[in-house]
């Protein structure tokens, strides 16, 4: 898998749609094979964890700092939007900007914002609220290493990969959805930090989104396996 686990309803690697076809199915951790398992045999559904992620060398915030030049004693956001209709960077833009008094803003594109010619005004609300932006390619695993504060559009797979990688990390997730607790998300996804539909609440989000890293970790661990499990070496044998 290329990207972490999103949990709007409709995501497609939750959906029946990754089955049909095959004789076996293999997800990331527990939660993926408990929902798959309602359409699917449990009994071929193989839990892999995260393969992208196999022995993984975490960057250090203070090397990344370093070789990206930044030098603020302000404290790293890092803003990871998602592409399409439910990208927050135009709604939220002043809220974020509004933030760069007490924070250094970093923004880290993704590759379909980024270039595609109808998102003009995106970049452009991204450009004037942002004090460093990270181009696509830039690798996501840096990002979040380097973020002491994240902020992400709920819907986007960095959800879930950016605290999986940063465990530490205090995380506030926007949305455009006028009814946070609706079908469109999982109910689980209050698990990973705070979530927000109205610019004026993100200050106060992200000045109190404090979260016990553990218990993440925990909820982690059941969507992407402990990272000390051999699953290979279990699939094989």
């Amino acid at each position: 898998y290329a990207y972490g686990l999103g949990f709007t309803r409709d995501y497609f690697n939750l959906s029946p749609r990754t089955t049909i076809g095959f004789d076996y199915r293999f997800v990331h951790g527990q939660f993926m094979q408990e929902v798959q398992s309602k359409y699917f045999d449990v009994n071929k559904i193989k839990i892999m964890g995260y393969p992208r992620y196999y022995n993984e060398k975490i960057q250090s915030r203070d090397k990344l700092k370093q070789d990206l030049g930044i030098k603020t004693p302000k404290p790293i956001v890092v803003y990871f939007p998602t592409w399409d209709k439910d990208c927050c960077a135009k709604l939220f833009g002043q809220a974020i900007r509004l933030l760069k008094e007490n924070y250094f803003i970093v923004t880290k594109f993704h590759h379909c914002l980024e270039r595609l010619p109808e998102l003009e005004e995106e970049r452009q609300s991204i450009r004037n609220f942002s004090d460093l932006i990270l181009p696509s390619d830039y690798p996501l695993s840096w990002s979040a290493s380097l973020a002491e504060y994240a902020i992400i559009d709920a819907k986007s797979g960095a959800s879930t990969e950016v605290p999986y990688i940063n465990t530490h990390v205090h995380l506030v997730l926007l949305t455009l959805r006028k009814n946070i607790k609706n079908d469109f998300y999982y109910d689980e996804i209050s698990n990973l930090g705070i979530i927000i539909n109205n610019p004026s609440d993100l200050h106060k989000a992200v000045d109190s989104c404090k979260i016990d890293c553990e218990k993440r970790k925990l909820f982690l661990d059941y969507l992407f396996g402990d990272k000390e499990t051999d699953f290979l070496d279990n699939i094989l044998n």
